[in-house]
């Protein structure tokens, strides 16, 4: 098990969702950040095992903060996303930037919000 933290709603879901993107990234989020399929391939999907979820996630609360503005943070808690800490089974994918992990359990049960620092 690893720790991994990202930003989900109460259904365990990430922000990023067809669409909604527009509601609260800033103008250059998609230039300085590439999004999965971009960075590890369509490929990545592929690595998940039978009654595996997949999602995107940070190893750090510093890679986080550099991946989302202090405005998309104040955005994302406004459409009720909490940062969480939770326990992956595996990584599947990972860089410098962010991690693709693997978890049997639902996203949303274990998820323990995490305070970011100032």
């Amino acid at each position: 098990m690893t720790t991994v933290y990202r930003w989900q709603d109460d259904e365990g879901r990430g922000p990023y969702r067809p669409g909604f993107s527009r509601a609260w990234v800033d103008p250059l989020h998609e230039i300085k950040n590439p999004a999965m399929f971009t960075e590890f391939g369509v490929g990545v999907v592929g690595k998940a095992l039978p009654g595996e979820g997949l999602g995107c996630a940070f190893r750090t609360v510093e890679q986080m903060k550099a991946w989302f503005s202090e405005g998309e943070q104040e955005r994302l808690r406004f459409f009720g996303y909490t940062f969480v800490a939770l326990e992956a089974d595996r990584i599947v994918a990972e860089s410098e930037r962010q991690l693709v992990f693997a978890r049997r359990k639902p996203f949303r049960f274990g998820a323990t919000p995490v305070e970011v620092p100032a």
